[in-house]
């Protein structure tokens, strides 16, 4: 990542840490907004969905999805088709 940056790990390091925040922070907000655009489009279900977000299991996908967002994908989904 921080080559496609132009700069070295150290810096990127530097830099997050002087935002406090982590590139784990800042790939799973990446993920979820993906996992939010997928929903809203009707990309797929529930699985599908998880798996185009790179989670390997539905089960892990909601888990994380209900912890980020404090609803599930299911519920998400229903409030966006109603």
């Amino acid at each position: 990542m921080a080559g496609k940056l132009f700069m070295s790990v150290s810096s990127l390091k530097r830099k997050l840490a002087a935002e406090d925040v982590s590139f784990s922070k800042i790939y799973l907000d990446a993920r979820m907004n993906q996992a939010i655009k997928l929903l809203r489009m009707g990309a797929g279900n529930i699985s599908q969905v998880a798996t185009m977000c790179g989670y390997d299991t539905p089960s892990y996908f909601i888990a994380i999805f209900k912890r980020h967002f404090k609803i599930t994908p299911l519920s998400f989904m229903r409030t966006i088709n109603h």
